[in-house]
Order: C-alpha cells, then structure tokens, then sequence
C-alpha cells in the first residue's frame, strides 16, 4: 500500500485523531485576523486561486511566517497548481522588499518565469540564473524572483584568488579593509573571515551557482527557496543534491514541492529529510550516513546470508565461509507519516480542487440519421464492398484484406462524406471503388455516433 493508498484509507480517521489531539495551526472553518489578512492579498492576484488551493496556500504561508517554519514541503498531484501556490506563498512574505530563489527542472524555467508575471501584480523583477555572473549580491528591491535549473546550479567554475583595489590598496571584497599579503598564503580576510576566493570562468573547474549562492548567502538575501520536482534532488552525493543543500543552507525558508515524494524505497525519502528537517533528524539518532538504518526503521531491509563449505580434508576442523549482504527492498512504514511528514507536509489531491476548477462530467450517445443524397452514397458504397468482397478469388487473402476495408471504410464514410472514401485493390494498389465527395450535406457534430 502506498502513501496515497494508505491516505484514502485511514485519512478520515487521522484527521479525526490529529484534531482530537493536536491544535491546527490553520484551520479553514475557523479563520483568525492573520488569516483574513492573507485571505485577502491572494485575491488580488491576478490568477485567484481556488479554494482547495487557498487554504494549502495559507496553511503552508502560516507556518512559515507565522511559526517561522524552516522548511516545509507541498505535495500535490499533477494538475492541481503546484506553481500557482508557489507564487501565492511567495507574495505572502510580510516584507516588502523579499527575494524567492526557484530551482527547478530546465523545461519549467520558463514556464514559472511566464506564470510569476502573469500571477503576481506587484512583482518587481523576474530573472534567470543562466551563471554566477548573474547573482546580484545585493539586497531586493520589491518582491524580486531569480530561477535557475536545476542543471545549471550544480554547474561549476574553478576558484581564483580574488581582492578589489581601493584607493590604490588591495581590500576584501566583502569588509573592503585593506589586505596585507606580507603574510604568508593568505586565504581569506583577517578582519572578516571572508574567503579570498573568486570564479575563474577560464578553469576546468566550475564554481556551483548553488555554491556561490551559499557562500555569499549573507549578501544574496534567499527569503524563501521553492525546489520544484523536488523528488529529482533526492541524491545522497550527487551533483544536484549538493546543489539542494547549499540552496537550503542559504534561504531563510525552504518549500519543497513535488507530486511524486517517494518512489517506493524508504531511502527515496532519506537525504531530502536530512536535508530539509536536519535537526529532527538528529533528534532520532539519524546521522548523514544513516540511510540502510533509516531504510531499516521506515522501510524494508532483506539481509541474505550465503553460506559455502570448505573445501579439502580441512573443511571438519575450519569454520564455513559465511557472506552476509543487506539490501532494502520496495516498502514503507506508515510510522513515517506521523514521525516525519504530517507536520511538516501539505498534501492535495486533483480531486479536492477539481470540484472548483472543472464542471460536471457526463458522456452520452446520440444518434443522428444521415441525409438522404448521403444516405444513398453510403448504400451504394456499401452495396459495391460486399459484392467486391463475395467476387475475391476464393476468400484468399484478397477476400481478407477486402473485409477489412469494408468495416474500415463504412465506419469512416458518414464522417467524412465530404472528402468522399476509396478503396483501393490489395493486389495492384488501383483504386477499387470510390464513394464521391459530397460537398452539400450538412453533417451534424462529428463526434456523435453516426448510424445508417
């Protein structure tokens, strides 16, 4: 049973239990002056969100700016408006001034580059991240966006000694005091701590955007990360999941969004965990390096012994060669839910929004008789297939590939009366029999179910 499953299932009654014992922070029924204040700056978005989406807005927004939540992570089908909550949560920032950071896949670059402008009337500047060249080391003005993909954070540049000059002295970049360099290898500022270092786009090297964020984060000023497609990012030592890292490291808050949080294995869960709740994490004993014990705990480990003989006159006296191997296997605790993502995860379904978004669903069949100067192309049509059909040489395979156009064509004809069909001779590939074009007929809908 997997986490949507074992939802459907035992939803009601956690809700039930959770309520019983807990005190929501957000709760749609019971909206308190933050909430109506909130409430009331998503609808002067330019795209409204719908109900089911608001309230996810405003319960994620709450615990980040109200009970100053690190991270948090929002889990939403395909088609529910991932994005367009992102955006709400973002202007919900009670700073006027506040800068979102999005990594995301490199298809959705633009896409959240184009909703943000659409969504958001107050926005003051969208930019893409395509190098380090890019990052402003400045403080926002308004509300402020940088995107960049993932790809492009994980990229990196070799490191190069770097100082400015001024007033003819050779000063740190970050102090801007003046640099002795009479001591021997200096590699960062006395006064400050600041590493002497910059990017050096000529190395073999690349120096991490993700990276470079992280190591000027005092001077970036991340308000808020948005990792979308976060189940992308779950490497222990990848590339992009040390990307993740230094983001997170750097933004003040974190929201991680995805539509497929696990895969299966409990370890799909493990680093993006560590990584966005660290210190609960270490409350349970969990180590960087812990993933098979947590895999052990949360999921399904298999340990497999294999056991050989010695071999020779010596086996008697010796002790068996045993191999012992541990690997996890597909399977999920339920304790996961309540121990790591109930407090800290927002989940929805399409189904809760699409009672708002989309209009009932019905399908139904109507038969709608053909004109008469159509009716008679049809039968004649039909007439000249049949016979055609009885004529083949001795229901050979000329007999079998004539069936097949008969049904084929008869089928297509009362839709496509004004291109007119043909048959063609399986044998020569000369046309067999044609049904003229009729331009006058006035067919109804084309998707209703024609009959003769």
């Amino acid at each position: 049973m997997n986490i949507k499953e074992f939802l459907e299932k035992y939803g009601n009654t956690l809700k039930r239990k959770a309520i019983e014992k807990l005190a929501p922070l957000y709760q749609p029924k019971y909206l308190d002056s933050w909430d109506t204040a909130a409430l009331d700056k998503l609808t002067a978005l330019m795209r409204r969100p719908f109900v089911a989406q608001a309230d996810t807005i405003l319960s994620i927004a709450k615990g980040f700016y109200k009970a100053d939540r690190k991270s948090l992570i929002l889990v939403g089908e395909m088609g529910t408006g991932k994005t367009l909550m992102g955006i709400g949560i973002s202007t919900l920032n009670p700073k006027k001034s506040n800068r979102t950071l999005i990594i995301c896949p490199p298809h959705l670059v633009r896409k959240w580059a184009r909703e943000i402008k659409v969504t958001d009337p107050n926005v003051a500047d969208v930019k893409i991240l395509e190098s380090i060249s890019d990052v402003e080391l400045t403080k926002p003005v308004g509300r402020e966006y940088w995107i960049v993909s993932k790809e492009k954070a994980k990229l990196h540049y070799s490191e190069k000694t770097g100082y400015w000059t001024r007033k003819g002295l050779l000063s740190c970049p970050l102090c801007g005091k003046a640099i002795d360099f009479e001591e021997d290898d200096l590699k960062k500022c006395k006064h400050c701590e600041q590493p002497l270092n910059g990017a050096n786009r000529l190395g073999m090297r690349r120096y991490a955007i993700a990276e470079y964020v992280k190591r000027h984060k005092n001077r970036c000023h991340i308000d808020l990360l948005i990792a979308d497609e976060v189940h992308e990012l779950k490497g222990g030592d990848t590339a992009q999941g040390q990307a993740l890292h230094a983001l997170v490291v750097a933004a003040d808050k974190t929201l991680a969004m995805t539509g497929t949080l696990m895969g299966g294995y409990a370890s799909n869960l493990y680093h993006l965990l560590f990584r966005l709740f660290t210190r609960k994490m270490k409350a349970h004993g969990y180590k960087h390096n812990s993933s098979l014990e947590f895999s052990g705990d949360y999921g399904v480990v298999e340990t497999v012994i294999e056991t050989k003989e010695r071999s020779g006159r010596t086996a008697s006296l010796g002790k068996d060669n045993t191999v012992k191997r541990t690997q996890e296997k597909p399977g999920v605790s339920p304790l996961l839910l309540p121990h790591f993502l109930l407090e800290e995860s927002a989940f929805l379904w399409i189904e809760d929004v699409a009672a708002d978004a989309m209009p009932t669903y019905d399908e139904f069949i109507e038969i709608v008789p053909m004109e008469e100067e159509q009716k008679e192309i049809y039968n004649d049509f039909e007439d000249k297939l049949i016979n055609a059909v009885k004529d083949s040489s001795g229901g050979g395979k000329c007999s079998s590939k004539l069936l097949g156009a008969l049904v084929n064509s008869l089928y297509a004809l009362p839709d496509g009366v004004r291109k007119g069909e043909t048959v063609y001779d399986p044998d020569t590939g000369d046309p067999l029999i044609v049904a003229p074009e009729l331009e006058s007929v006035h067919t109804n809908n084309s998707i209703n179910n024609h009959s003769k």
